[in-house]
């Protein structure tokens, strides 16, 4: 016992003898802890965003956790131009002919697909980022493939199907999937899917 405590009061009296040297390197630590959370979290936290824009059934918060600009340029270069080798190339290409109609006319588009009487009835949760991974062309432009589970509560409007039911104590549940979903992204914002794929 009496080892223990001499050993313990050596290392009290160099701590307190190198303060300034402990307290540097305490710095160091928490500022690289604080760094490596923010710079590689971009992506969660970009999606998450954006997951949190999808429950809250705001279309105003969905649109500004989207780059539309870049939505509209991928739906061109992955959709019509797929036969390319060169999508990224396609993409970069489709992003300089985006036209300000074309991200008024999505913007609208979101607008209608978002029923705010929704809130609540589906929530999606981001459950793990499995991997992420730039393009090998641009490093602004990333494929997140995550985990996530979707809980749907049964709609009002089922409980009034229970009399056409030839069952007679039909119930209506709460359901959960867990299922994995690529999301891309450029510079940081999802770009897709779309709010009305998920």
């Amino acid at each position: 016992m009496e080892k223990i405590k001499s050993v313990f009061s050596k290392v009290v009296e160099w701590v307190k003898s190198h303060l300034a040297i402990v307290g540097i390197i305490l710095a160091v630590v928490v500022v690289l802890i604080v760094a490596v959370n923010f710079v590689g979290g971009a992506e969660k936290r970009a999606i998450n965003k954006y997951i949190s824009a999808i429950n809250s059934c705001d279309d105003e918060k969905i649109i500004k956790a989207m780059n539309l600009e870049a939505s509209i340029a991928w739906s061109e270069a992955d959709s019509y131009l797929s036969d390319s080798d060169d999508v990224v190339g396609d993409f970069e290409d489709a992003l300089e002919d985006v036209e300000d109609d074309d991200v008024e006319s999505l913007e609208d588009s979101i607008k209608d697909s978002i029923d705010k009487d929704d809130k609540g009835k589906n929530k999606l949760k981001l459950l793990d980022v499995v991997y992420s991974t730039p393009a090998k062309d641009n490093k602004d432009l990333k494929k997140v493939v995550c985990k996530v589970r979707l809980t749907s509560k049964p709609d009002d409007e089922d409980e009034d199907d229970e009399e056409d039911s030839i069952w007679k104590k039909e119930k209506q549940y709460t359901s959960v999937q867990e299922s994995y979903v690529t999301f891309i992204l450029y510079k940081n914002k999802v770009i897709y899917p779309s709010p009305t794929y998920l």
